[in-house]
C-alpha cells in the first residue's frame, strides 16, 4: 500500500485525528484527487467535515 491508501484507510477509520494530521490528509487527498482511487473522495469529504466542525467549534487546532 502506499501513503494514499493509508490516508484514506486511516481517514475511514472514523478514529479522532489531530489537527495536524487532518492538515496533511486534506493536502495528501487534494493532489490526488484525479486519481479516482476507491474512498478517496468520501475521505475528502470526512476531513473538511471534521475541519469545519473544529472551526465552528473553536477547536481547530486540536
Amino acid at each position: 500500500m502506499d501513503e494514499v491508501d493509508d490516508v484514506i484507510r486511516r481517514v475511514n477509520a472514523r478514529e479522532p485525528m489531530p489537527a495536524p494530521e487532518l492538515d496533511r490528509a486534506r493536502s495528501l487527498l487534494t493532489r490526488h484527487v484525479r486519481s479516482g482511487r476507491p474512498g478517496l473522495a468520501e475521505a475528502r469529504v470526512r476531513v473538511a467535515v471534521e475541519l469545519e466542525r473544529r472551526e465552528r467549534e473553536g477547536t481547530a487546532g486540536t
